[in-house]
């Protein structure tokens, strides 16, 4: 790993990172209008939260998003599968140009802010799980939104999230975001939160390590194999990326 310690220079890297407070308003105009186009035309009075890097803490300046979670009642006309695309079609017709996702559609916005808008129908006696359509595999398929958002808050480790996520932005990792945050937090288990070099360093053992053979389980609920969500080539080249930063010989080539 990096052979001459910099703290100071990862903590002005991470501070560089920080949202000004026009964006995150910016960001909470364009839910509130996205929201109010879906509703009004879809009806059913869903239930709405925040969800992605806004909710985790964890946006950065260089690509950033708002995850917009909405949840009907179970009993709403639409079947997940219905519902899903029946939002893309509304967010198309206001012309907001929607890229379908897995388990949402992304809308693009400035740059490389985008905003998610995910639908999911409330599953009886199971307060915060709803039932998501999965694109993948045109299926429907049970998780809680919220329960990831609570992993990430929990483990309290955004300052080292934030920077790993510079470095999948800048190196084009193609790592999704929520395996990251669980590799970072399963690596630093049992490591001090005072500082953030032996936090990154042991990150990035735990991915070169763990990034090809692990199998990684969705916390809220152990039947969705989230890291079936990455190819073999992808994981490969994961770890190879993984590697180079546990040789590089200052941080500058590890975050550009």
């Amino acid at each position: 790993m990096i052979s001459i310690s910099n703290e100071n220079y990862l903590r002005e890297l991470l501070a560089t990172q920080n949202l000004t407070k026009n964006q995150i308003e910016n960001l909470k105009n364009q839910r509130d209008a996205i929201v109010e186009d879906v509703v009004n035309e879809i009806g059913g009075n869903p239930t709405l939260f925040n969800a992605g890097s806004y909710a985790k803490g964890t946006m950065i300046q260089v690509s950033y998003d708002l995850d917009i979670v909405l949840y009907w009642a179970n009993n709403f006309r639409y079947s997940p599968r219905n519902l899903y695309n029946e939002i893309g079609s509304v967010l198309q017709s206001k012309g907001r140009n929607p890229k379908s996702k897995k388990v949402g559609w992304e809308i693009p916005f400035q740059g490389d802010f985008h905003i998610d808008v995910i639908p999911g129908k409330k599953i009886l006696n199971k307060p915060n799980y709803a039932y998501l359509y999965n694109t993948n595999t045109n299926n429907r398929f049970q998780s809680s939104v919220k329960k990831h958002v609570s992993f990430v808050k929990k483990a309290n480790r955004q300052s080292v999230i934030k920077l790993m996520k510079l470095w999948k932005k800048r190196k084009s990792v193609p790592i999704k975001t929520f395996i990251l945050e669980y590799m970072i937090i399963e690596g630093c288990k049992r490591v001090s939160r005072n500082t953030l070099e032996p936090q990154i360093g042991a990150a990035f053992e735990y991915i070169e390590e763990n990034i090809t053979t692990k199998r990684i389980l969705d916390p809220a609920n152990s039947q969705n194999i989230i890291s079936d969500d990455i190819t073999q080539e992808e994981k490969n080249r994961i770890r190879r990326l993984a590697i180079q930063a546990l040789d590089a010989d200052s941080w500058s080539k590890v975050f550009f």
